[in-house]
């Protein structure tokens, strides 16, 4: 388990950092699980609220595309986020 004081030494640190982020029994499976086996898409609106918090804060937050959640229950939603301080001047 990360600690708050890890997370933010790897922010003040580098500059980025990891975060696992765990939804257990969420409500948007089963409509994600619909749309992936009916349209081959899934919905993504959890993961745009939450970048969308952390552009609020003044971070870049995306998942990860090469985290694979194995070991996780099958009823939560496991993801791998990047988390980096935004640049200040573009």
């Amino acid at each position: 388990m990360q600690t708050t004081k890890a997370f933010l030494k790897g922010l003040k640190q580098e500059n980025m950092t990891y975060a696992l982020y765990e939804m257990a029994y969420p409500v948007i499976l089963p409509s994600a699980v619909y749309l992936y086996r009916t349209f081959g898409e899934a919905q993504h609106h959890s993961s745009r609220i939450i970048e969308e918090f952390f552009d609020v804060a003044g971070l870049e937050a995306r998942e990860t595309e090469d985290f694979v959640p194995m070991g996780c229950p099958a009823s939560h939603v496991v993801e791998l986020w990047q988390i980096k301080i935004k640049d200040k001047y573009p």
